[in-house]
């Protein structure tokens, strides 16, 4: 009988493990449902803009005139075209001359001349 009880036993204990094994296969599902990994990539993604929100928030207060200077020149770096346009413009005007009036400054050039070419003239025996 004594061998009747230890298979008695290893049948118990075999089915125990296999309740842990299907229970940790359900543990496995519910991490890898697709609803799950969406959860955890929105909590990962608002983790890491919150810590780069409070690391730029910590540098701003850490170094301001730094900061200042950096957002000055990447304002002018992404408006430079403007920028530019704006300073000629202001040159012109502090130096008398008009753009589409007529030039009351004979070093005025307007700042984009015609890119068309005069097209020599065709006659009607010619065209057809």
């Amino acid at each position: 009988m004594n061998d009747r009880m230890d298979y008695r036993d290893v049948a118990a204990l075999a089915d125990a493990k296999k309740a842990r094994f299907l229970e940790n296969v359900g543990i496995a599902r519910l991490r890898v449902s697709p609803a799950r990994l969406k959860s955890d990539a929105k909590a990962g993604i608002k983790n890491a803009t919150n810590s780069a929100v409070d690391k730029t928030k910590r540098t701003v207060r850490e170094h301001p005139i730094a900061t200042t200077v950096a957002g000055v020149g990447l304002f002018a770096f992404v408006f430079r075209r403007p920028l530019w346009a704006l300073i000629i413009w202001a040159k012109g005007r502090r130096s008398g001359a008009t753009d589409d009036a007529g030039a009351t400054d004979q070093s005025f050039v307007p700042a984009h001349p015609a890119t068309t070419q005069p097209q020599p003239e065709i006659s009607d025996e010619e065209r057809y």
